[in-house]
């Protein structure tokens, strides 16, 4: 039980999960992106606190506007498969704010393609464990 006072811990701290080497994932798009209300139920969390730990930084979100309602967007390419941040994405959104990038910026620059002929995405070099050579593209962007 947390001291008083003291944060609970997030879900997935306790989960069953098996942790998946990120060169492991299954592909996805890198345009896909996840509603908060969903990933929070499939985190097993509150959507308040999905909302927290993405002001922490510790997800990237953007905004979008569905017609009346406005919902944060979760890009697919920062996810594992429970719908967990890959390792290096907190770096990564530090690394950006560093630089006064909003999140809406950070996904631009995620979904550009790498180099000037390239066809791969910085998304999926992430995806595919080049946290290093991704944050050093954020920080000159």
């Amino acid at each position: 039980m947390p001291a008083a006072g003291a944060r609970p811990r997030p879900a997935w701290d306790n989960a069953s999960v098996e942790t998946v080497e990120p060169r492991r994932l299954r592909p996805v798009a890198v345009e896909d992106a996840y509603g908060g209300t969903w990933l929070a139920i499939k985190l097993g969390i509150e959507p308040r606190e999905l909302d927290r730990l993405r002001r922490a930084g510790e997800y990237v979100a953007y905004r979008s506007s569905n017609g009346r309602e406005t919902e944060y967007l979760y890009p697919a390419w920062q996810l594992d498969a429970a719908g967990r941040p890959l390792p290096g994405v907190a770096e990564l959104v530090r690394a950006a704010r560093a630089r006064e990038l909003g999140d809406e910026e950070l996904v631009a620059i995620m979904l550009r393609r790498e180099g000037l002929t390239g066809s791969s995405r910085l998304a999926n070099a992430f995806r595919a464990g080049h946290v290093d050579r991704v944050i050093a593209a954020v920080r000159s962007a």
